[in-house]
């Protein structure tokens, strides 16, 4: 599983990679007027990131509909094959962000490491939880655990159902239509994804274990 594992990872970064040139390619023919370089690839980046989001939701629905009653040891071959391939995105997003942060006009014509220690000041929290995540969630899901909790993992991956409303957010700011409807209505959905994905989830995974496990939600730990 180990090999298989770290070639779905190099699969990811590939993937990651170039799905942000294409993307790259895309925008600079069919976006009117021309976008300043650090826009353009800002606008790159939020699509990919909202593309790995629509992934990881995916994969989220896959895993939890094919869950049964045994909500702790049922296992999907999904959860840990998406663990490979999508958290390498999160090392991915770090150098992309860099990479857009590098072209803002403010940045221009400084060196190498004074633009890093500017874009790692200004970031520090975007930072943390990308390594977080990469170092510490994705062995614990591959790892650690067991391969258990299949159930639990996969409405974690859901909670990434919110970003790509986020990510078009910011798109459709940059385009100029904050005054739009359309922009109204996905700041609705955005916020209704986000509290139920990101904050009802965990209440939610302490009453379905309350459940299986027989016990008052009180006595969850």
């Amino acid at each position: 599983m180990l090999v298989i594992g770290v070639l779905l990872a190099l699969m990811g970064f590939i993937f990651y990679g170039g799905l942000f040139v294409w993307f790259r390619r895309f925008y600079s023919k069919s976006l009117t007027p021309p976008y300043s370089a650090h826009d353009l690839l800002d606008i790159c980046n939020k699509s990919v990131s909202a593309s790995h989001a629509v992934l990881s939701s995916l994969a989220g629905i896959a895993i939890t509909t094919n869950i049964g009653d045994d909500i702790k040891f049922e296992t999907v071959w999904v959860t840990n094959t998406f663990a490979w391939f999508g958290f390498p995105y999160f090392m991915y997003d770090l150098w992309c962000m860099f990479h857009v942060y590098r072209h803002h006009g403010m940045n221009e014509g400084l060196s190498l490491s004074k633009q890093l220690n500017t874009f790692v000041a200004a970031n520090p929290v975007m930072i943390i939880h990308h390594i977080v995540l990469f170092f510490v969630a994705f062995p614990l899901t591959v790892h650690y655990r067991k391969n258990m909790g299949d159930y639990f993992v996969g409405c974690f991956y859901l909670a990434e159902l919110s970003t790509p409303f986020v990510s078009i957010r910011a798109i459709m700011s940059k385009r100029g239509m904050k005054n739009s409807l359309l922009y109204v209505i996905n700041g609705v959905v955005m916020m209704v994804s986000f509290f139920v994905c990101r904050v009802c989830v965990f209440p939610y995974l302490y009453y379905t274990y309350s459940i299986y496990a027989k016990i008052p939600i009180s006595k969850v730990r």
